[in-house]
C-alpha cells in the first residue's frame, strides 16, 4: 500500500517556490525595478512611517504677522498669527516697524490694525485678510464723446402684459424716428485726477478716448443733443449713424421685418408674405411682383412686375401707379394708373386716366377712370363681364353710395319707431323716448339728402372723358360716361367712345394711325423715366 501523502509538506514547498520566483533576474530588478516591484519597495517604507509612534517636535513661536502688498501697490493686507503659550504677543510697534521697513507710509488704518492685533492676542486666533493700508487710485480723464440712445439699437419689445393676442407682424427690426427726436448726447469731458499708492508715490491718471459713432446725414446738433433732422429710419455702421429718408428692405417683407409702417419712401427688393401690410407716406418701389394684402401709399407706387391681390386685398395710392399688370385686386389711385400688360378681374379707381401700352388689355372687373381710358383690347369673345365708367369722380361715387346705404339704414329704423308708436301698449315715458328718436332719425335723413344733392353737382367731373381702343373691343362690354350708358353690341376695332352732349348719348368714332400714335405717346412719355 502506498505511503500516506503529506499535504502540509506540499503546501510548504509551494510557498517556498513562490518566494523564490523571479530571483534568477535579481540584478536587473534591483537596477531597473518594474512598477509593481517599485510599489513593494515604497510600501515597506510607508509601513515603517505609519508604525512610528514617536511624538513630533512642538515649535514655540512668538506672535507674528504676514504682510501682503497688492500688485498695483494700492492695498496692504495682513494675516495675524497668535503666540504659542509663554511666548511674546504681537505688538503694534513691531508691526509698525515692519511697515516702515517695507516703506509702507500712506493710508494706514491704525484703528483697524490695533483692533486686529488685540483680537489675535486676546482670542488666541488667526485673523486673516485684514486691509491695514489703502492708497487712493487715480481717476482716468474721459474725453468728449457721443452716447447714442440705447433703445435705437434694440428691436421692438413684445408687450406680454396685455391680454389680447399678440400679432407678431406688428413688431419690426428697423427703428423709425421722427423729426427732432433725440438720437444721441455729446458727453462733456470728465476730468481725471492723480492718485497715491501705499508707498506715498504719485499715480498718474490716463486720458481715455472712447471710440464712438459720428453723426451723419439728416442729423443736427441742439446744444449737447443730437437730433433727427427729418422723419426716417435710424441707421448705423462701424463709424457713423444717420437717418435715412428711404427704408430699403433688402429681402422679403415677412416676420423678420414685420409690417412696414414708414414716413418716407420704401424700396422692397423681395416678396411680400401673405397678410403683411405696407404703409408709406412717401413713394413705394417694389422690385418684384407685389402680392398685396393691404397697401397704403402716400405718393406714387411703382412695381417692377405686377400687382396680385389676395382675398379682401386693397391698394390705395395718393399719387400714380405704374406696373406691368393688376390681377384680382381692389385699387384706388388719385392720379393716373399706367399698366404695360393689362388688368384682369380687378376693381380700378382713378381720378385721372388709365393708360396702357400697345400690349394692354382689360378683361373682367370694373374700371372707374375720371379722365378716360387708353388701351388696346377690352373684353374677350367669351370673357367675364367688363364695366367701364368715365367722366365721374369715384370719390364722389363712393360717398354717394355710403349716403344711400346710410339713408336706407335710417329709414328702416324710422319705420320701426313709427310702427312702435302706433301700438297702444306703450306708456307715456316710452312714447316720449320714441318721439325723440323719430325726430332724430328724420333729421339725419334730411341731412343725408342735402349732402347727396351737394355731391351730385360734383359727380360728373369731365364730360370730355373718352375711351380709346387701339385694337379690339368685344360685345357685352358696359360703358358709362357721365351717367350715360352704352353696351357694346358687336366686335369693333380701332375706335374711340365719347359723350355727345347734344345728343345725350355715347357715340363711337373710328380712329386713325395718328390717334393711335398719340395714345401710345402718353404711355411712353410717362414711363420714360421709370426705375
Amino acid at each position: 500500500m502506498d505511503r500516506q501523502k503529506d499535504y502540509f509538506f506540499d503546501d510548504f514547498l509551494k510557498i517556498t517556490e513562490s518566494s523564490l520566483a523571479g530571483l534568477e533576474n535579481i540584478n536587473d530588478i534591483i537596477e531597473n525595478p518594474a512598477d509593481d516591484i517599485s510599489d513593494i519597495f515604497s510600501k515597506n517604507t510607508r509601513k515603517e512611517f505609519s508604525e512610528d509612534n514617536s511624538e513630533g517636535i512642538n515649535f514655540q513661536l512668538d506672535g507674528y504677522a504676514e504682510i501682503n502688498i497688492s500688485e498695483d501697490n494700492m492695498i496692504v493686507t495682513a494675516d495675524f498669527y497668535p503666540a504659542s503659550p509663554g511666548k511674546n504677543l504681537i505688538s503694534l510697534d513691531k508691526i509698525k516697524s515692519i511697515l516702515f521697513e517695507k516703506k509702507i507710509i500712506y493710508g494706514i488704518d491704525g484703528d483697524l490694525l490695533s483692533e486686529s492685533i488685540y483680537r489675535c492676542n486676546t482670542e488666541n486666533c488667526i485673523v486673516k485678510d485684514i486691509v491695514i493700508a489703502k492708497g487712493i487710485p487715480s481717476k482716468d480723464e474721459i474725453l468728449k464723446h457721443i452716447v447714442i440712445v440705447p433703445d435705437l439699437f434694440e428691436p421692438d419689445k413684445i408687450n406680454t402684459e396685455i391680454e389680447e393676442p399678440v400679432d407678431f407682424k406688428d413688431y419690426t427690426t428697423y427703428k423709425i424716428v421722427n423729426k427732432d427726436q433725440l438720437l444721441a448726447e455729446m458727453m462733456p469731458l470728465k476730468p481725471g485726477f492723480t492718485g497715491i499708492n501705499v508707498f506715498g508715490e504719485e499715480v498718474k491718471y490716463r486720458k481715455i478716448f472712447l471710440k464712438y459713432l459720428k453723426p451723419g446725414k439728416n442729423t443736427k446738433f441742439s446744444d449737447n443733443e443730437i437730433l433727427s433732422a427729418c422723419d426716417g429710419v435710424f441707421k448705423y455702421d462701424n463709424n457713423n449713424f444717420w437717418v435715412d429718408e428711404v427704408l430699403h428692405v433688402n429681402g422679403n417683407v415677412d416676420y423678420h421685418t414685420g409690417n412696414i409702417n414708414f414716413t418716407g419712401d420704401v424700396i422692397i427688393d423681395g416678396d411680400i408674405s401673405d397678410s403683411f401690410k405696407i404703409n408709406s407716406k412717401g413713394n413705394i418701389f417694389c422690385n418684384q411682383t407685389m402680392d398685396a394684402t393691404e397697401v397704403y401709399c402716400g405718393n406714387d407706387l411703382q412695381v417692377k412686375n405686377g400687382i396680385i391681390g389676395r382675398k379682401d386685398s386693397i391698394v390705395k395710392v395718393k399719387g400714380s401707379i405704374k406696373a406691368k399688370f393688376i390681377e384680382h385686386c381692389y385699387v384706388e389711385a388719385y392720379n393716373s394708373i399706367y399698366l404695360e400688360i393689362g388688368a384682369l378681374n380687378s376693381y380700378l379707381y382713378t381720378t385721372d386716366k388709365l393708360i396702357m401700352s400697345h400690349k394692354g388689355l382689360i378683361v373682367g372687373g370694373t374700371i372707374y377712370a375720371s379722365n378716360g381710358i387708353v388701351t388696346t383690347q377690352i373684353g374677350t369673345a367669351m370673357g367675364p363681364k367688363t364695366e367701364l365708367y368715365c367722366g365721374t369722380d369715384f370719390n364722389i361715387v363712393n360717398r354717394m353710395n355710403w349716403i344711400r346705404e346710410k339713408t336706407i339704414e335710417l329709414a328702416t329704423a324710422l319705420k320701426k319707431v313709427r310702427d312702435r308708436l302706433l301700438k297702444s301698449s306703450i306708456d307715456l315715458q316710452q312714447k316720449m323716448e320714441l318721439e325723440k328718436y323719430r325726430e332724430q332719425l328724420q333729421g339725419g335723413i334730411h341731412k343725408l339728402n342735402e349732402a347727396s344733392c351737394n355731391l351730385l353737382s360734383k359727380l360728373d367731373k369731365n364730360t370730355e372723358a373718352d375711351i380709346v381702343v387701339r385694337g379690339s373691343i368685344y360685345p357685352g362690354v358696359y360703358i358709362e360716361i357721365c351717367h350715360v350708358s352704352h353696351i357694346v353690341s358687336r366686335k369693333m376695332n380701332k375706335v374711340r367712345f365719347r359723350l355727345d352732349k347734344k345728343k345725350g348719348r355715347v357715340v363711337c368714332d373710328n380712329i386713325g394711325i395718328d390717334d393711335i400714335r398719340q395714345a401710345e405717346s402718353e404711355y411712353i412719355t410717362e414711363n420714360r423715366g421709370k426705375r
